[in-house]
């Protein structure tokens, strides 16, 4: 089967601040979402790479559609860590 090509990806805005948080640090991050279709379900994820390697780790998953806010706590990161 061919995929929706239509079917644009969602978009999420993070709320100020998002950035600045050291290992052991909990935050409340807060974000907006919208599709063209019906969001099913969230997650968050966080680049461990240092940018630009595309190499993440899931901090929370499985968020219902309607949330827009949640704490995490920071994880400490190895150098090198593999994503999962």
């Amino acid at each position: 089967m061919r995929p929706d090509l239509s079917d644009r990806p969602p978009y999420i805005d993070i709320h100020w601040p998002f950035m600045l948080a050291e290992p052991g640090d909990t935050i409340l991050l807060r974000w907006d979402a919208r599709d063209d279709g019906a969001i099913v379900s969230q997650r968050i994820r966080l680049d461990i790479s240092g940018g630009g390697a595309l190499a993440y780790i899931t901090l929370l998953d499985d968020l219902p559609p309607d949330q827009r806010s949640a704490f995490i706590t920071i994880p400490d990161i190895p150098p090198h860590a593999d994503a999962r």
